[in-house]
């Protein structure tokens, strides 16, 4: 008797868990984790409003949320394709070179598997210069000690990119460190480097401490910018605005980037739409959580998602290709259902996530989609990027 009845429980449990095609497997009572950044980051921060709001409906859904600290956006990427986690923070950049399989995905190609959850902050470009260094603008960083990140950071990344609108190289540099964010704030304010990176959200505890050792954030504009942020429509140019930080009291010109919540195709779609609707249901609170956090709202959160017009349906030979009107112009489409989906993600091949969004109810993004590439011509259709403003005391 005993041993039927263990044998029934073994069974009702083995019937209660889910094995996605990744081979993770989730209970009805399900544990997700979320890989982030630094633990000084915002986009630690992120996570852990993230997770805070989907606990407090624990009850309801079954579902439990982690936080996990990762050196950056690449290593996250890299955690969703293997499968080591349900979640991931990432900055547009990233993800688009993951999508494509280039920059640092290069070896190990395409990931079509990702997916786009929602838009986070922005993220800015940031560089502060010691006060002995004699650096006034990006082109005296040459010749200079810097600090570019960890090889999977999205430090990182951004700074090659940055060197390639440069035409630069690591040579250019006097030397180039690969530190953490803890530890380039130790090395910044024992003079050991001559600039801090940093790609965050604002205000950040990190860049103000960079600020408290004498410090001072240089502008990022010119004409090899303009070319940077012209070339691709994840980037944006903004300012930090003057009062964001103690002691800076100028706008810095800058660019930067939305942070992304991701997700790959290995996540059962139901945790997707629960921590969704946990974070748009709860938008208030989230945006209490963080200065860097105050300007989010639901809708463009689900609008943000980075460069993220679908690629064009295949054309009919003889059939002219129709001139879209631009993004923030298109009108509802009826003719396409509200619950069209493929293995449980919305089908993008004649549809635009900006479409989808003018459609939808609020809560659009339950069903979350791929992450696409953006038409030339689209790039700068997308919302204005805006640092929060300092909060004023």
């Amino acid at each position: 008797m005993a041993a039927m009845q263990t044998r029934s429980w073994l069974m009702a449990g083995l019937a209660a868990l889910t094995i996605t095609a990744g081979g993770t497997v989730h209970a009805a009572g399900s544990f997700i984790s979320i890989s982030t950044g630094d633990v000084s980051g915002i986009d630690y921060q992120a996570g852990g409003a993230i997770c805070s709001l989907v606990n407090a409906g624990r009850a309801d859904h079954q579902i439990r949320c982690t936080v996990k600290s990762s050196p950056g956006g690449v290593e996250n990427i890299l955690a969703l394709r293997q499968g080591e986690r349900e979640f991931g923070i990432a900055q547009a950049d990233v993800v688009q070179q993951a999508w494509r399989g280039n920059g640092p995905f290069s070896e190990i190609g395409e990931f079509q598997g990702l997916r786009t959850v929602f838009a986070l902050h922005p993220e800015t470009l940031t560089l502060v210069a010691n006060p002995d260094a004699d650096i006034e603008t990006v082109q005296d960083l040459r010749g200079k000690r810097v600090n570019i990140g960890p090889e999977t950071s999205g430090e990182a990344a951004s700074m090659v990119a940055l060197m390639d609108a440069l035409g630069w190289t690591e040579n250019d540099f006097a030397s180039t460190e690969r530190l953490d964010v803890t530890a380039q704030v130790d090395a910044f304010c024992e003079q050991e480097i001559d600039v801090a990176v940093f790609v965050t959200g604002h205000p950040n505890n990190s860049v103000q401490e960079t600020l408290s050792c004498g410090g001072t954030m240089i502008a990022i504009e010119g004409p090899a910018t303009n070319r940077l942020v012209r070339s691709a429509s994840v980037y944006d140019t903004t300012v930090i605005p003057g009062g964001t930080y103690s002691g800076q009291s100028a706008e810095i010109a800058t660019y930067g980037v939305r942070s992304l919540l991701m997700s790959s195709t290995n996540t059962p779609q139901r945790v997707v739409r629960e921590i969704t609707r946990s974070v748009f249901e709860q938008s208030g609170r989230f945006r209490d959580w963080h200065g860097a956090f105050t300007s989010l709202e639901p809708a463009g959160m689900a609008r943000g998602v980075g460069a993220v017009d679908a690629p064009a349906a295949p054309r009919r030979r003889g059939v002219a290709r129709r001139r879209r009107p631009p993004l923030n112009d298109r009108r509802p489409d009826p003719s396409v259902a509200q619950t069209q989906q493929m293995n449980g993600a919305l089908q993008h091949d004649d549809l635009t996530r900006e479409s989808l969004q003018s459609r939808l109810k609020p809560h659009a993004f339950l069903h979350y989609a791929p992450f696409t590439l953006s038409r030339l011509g689209h790039c700068k259709s997308q919302p204005r990027m805006v640092v929060a403003q300092p909060q004023q005391a």
